[in-house]
């Protein structure tokens, strides 16, 4: 990802299929920036590879989001609601880290 744009970022997570559960939610931290996503934020799908469910999750970050954080590593984890036996229970993927490149132009951009 670059500082201050907005390309479709695309997650997979096998074993689980994430249209089924109660709610999604991205979380991207590097630092004290932490931005979640979820809802109408998320574009999730399913489909399965053999038995195994395969879950994407697709979102963009604005460029006021993006530009929040600065060049190097930042972590990405996603974490999910589901019901189980009448419980609402929570699971999560590792975070992951995902590399901030540098933005010469390191502001955002209106429409003209």
């Amino acid at each position: 990802m670059i500082q201050a744009t907005t390309p479709p970022i695309v997650l997979t997570i096998r074993g689980v299929d994430l249209t089924t559960v109660e709610s999604v939610h991205v979380t991207i931290k590097q630092g004290g920036t932490t931005i979640t996503l979820t809802g109408d934020d998320l574009v999730v799908t399913s489909s399965l590879d053999g038995n195994v469910s395969v879950s994407e999750i697709t979102f963009y970050l604005t460029q006021t989001q993006s530009i929040k954080f600065l060049v190097g590593d930042a972590k990405i984890q996603v974490n999910w609601m589901y019901e189980e036996n009448g419980k609402i229970l929570r699971n999560a993927t590792v975070a992951s880290s995902i590399f901030i490149d540098e933005q010469l132009l390191n502001e955002v951009i209106e429409d003209e």
